[in-house]
């Protein structure tokens, strides 16, 4: 789940061409992200200075958490970063978790201010990857056992649950359409297959179930109504070791994005199948290789059934006003007919055609004058 970056890309975009600007320049802008991210970029453009306000939502992992470790673990991490050039506004803008005050100023040049920016753009995942990590750790060695429900994105929450040598991290999964649960089903049913192999045996277990674990059991009944069932990893000591903890904390956070963008993706991709394979009839029924006329304007079906609806006579600009519209509408005519007939051959068939599906011939209109002409003269 690498592609998932951890800085926001509009809010980056925004802060560097503000950064980047020569002059001071009044801003107030607001980016909203999926679930209920949301920035709040304020800029006034009057200061001397280059200042810039930045409000941040959806900072809330946890009430427990974000009340127990909430305030400290924000300065620390802020201070990480560039303490000369962000501090922490308090009170918050109403609305939102965090505002910070930007002086662009204090900011390095050269490639230190990319990274700073990229830092800042990405404090909100840097924060609730240091939160999850606490509580994994408190689950681990202080051997929590009743289920922890955490919410970063609102009506997507999932629980950790501590159970003897291992983790069990249980997500809820919901959706609008039922054509994305079956999407859906069969991509936890892959995972449920691929964990279980040897190839992939030191990955986190994963499991499906359409009723909620027993570990669950006693919570909310509208935490645990679901139509796509429950998702469940167990994880080992060995996944909270290094690097590894990091990788894993990035995934669960980013499991609910991964599921809507598989599911987006294979929706994407079976209705191109789709509109390919009727192309491909239309092509079948409708042939385009034949020799005709190019300035053709309408097509009408002739005779009924559906021999009329496959083979349309053409219909040129002005036919009736010019001799011999309908002796080339017939020649057309019998030129498609050729060419849908020699597609496919089938034995038996030209016999059946010359007998069967004879075309009447087609006179001009003088034609048609001089006969009648000729047979009143003659009565």
């Amino acid at each position: 789940m690498t592609f998932f970056e951890k800085a926001s890309p509009a809010l980056k975009d925004t802060l560097l061409s503000l950064y980047r600007a020569t002059k001071p320049r009044a801003i107030d802008q607001r980016l909203y992200e999926f679930g209920a991210v949301e920035y709040h970029v304020q800029s006034s453009g009057t200061d001397r200075d280059r200042v810039v306000y930045l409000s941040m939502s959806a900072l809330i992992l946890s009430r427990d958490v974000t009340a127990a470790r909430g305030p400290g673990s924000v300065v620390q991490i802020v201070e990480r970063i560039c303490p000369d050039a962000i501090d922490i506004v308090k009170p918050p803008k109403e609305g939102y978790q965090l505002t910070l005050r930007l002086d662009f100023d204090r900011i390095p040049g050269g490639k230190d201010s990319l990274k700073i920016i990229g830092e800042i753009s990405a404090l909100r995942a840097t924060i609730l990857i240091h939160w999850l990590k606490d509580v994994l750790r408190n689950v681990k060695y202080h051997g929590i056992i009743s289920p922890i429900k955490l919410e970063h994105n609102p009506k997507e929450p999932f629980f950790i649950v501590g159970l003897p040598g291992k983790i069990s991290c249980v997500f809820p999964m919901r959706f609008r359409e039922d054509t994305d649960i079956v999407v859906a089903i069969a991509l936890f049913q892959g995972l449920t297959d691929l964990s279980s192999s040897e190839k992939w045996s030191r990955a986190p277990a994963c499991t499906w179930s359409p009723i909620p674990p027993p570990e669950l059991m006693g919570e909310s009944l509208e935490d645990l109504s679901t139509n796509g069932g429950f998702v469940s990893f167990e994880i080992s000591p060995r996944h909270l070791k290094g690097k590894r903890m990091d990788k894993t904390v990035w995934n669960l956070l980013n499991f609910h994005t991964l599921v809507k963008h598989y599911v987006k993706a294979t929706r994407g991709f079976l209705q191109r199948r789709m509109r390919n394979r009727l192309n491909n009839l239309v092509e079948v029924l409708h042939p385009t290789g034949y020799e005709g006329d190019q300035d053709d304007v309408a097509v009408e079906p002739l005779g009924c059934g559906c021999l009329g609806n496959i083979v349309g006579v053409q219909r040129r600009k002005g036919s009736r006003s010019k001799r011999g519209g309908s002796c080339s509408s017939a020649k057309s005519l019998r030129t498609r007919m050729k060419v849908v007939a020699g597609r496919v051959r089938i034995n038996g068939f030209r016999r059946f055609r010359h007998r069967w599906l004879r075309l009447p011939r087609l006179h001009s209109a003088d034609f048609k004058y001089r006969k009648v002409a000729l047979s009143m003269a003659h009565a």
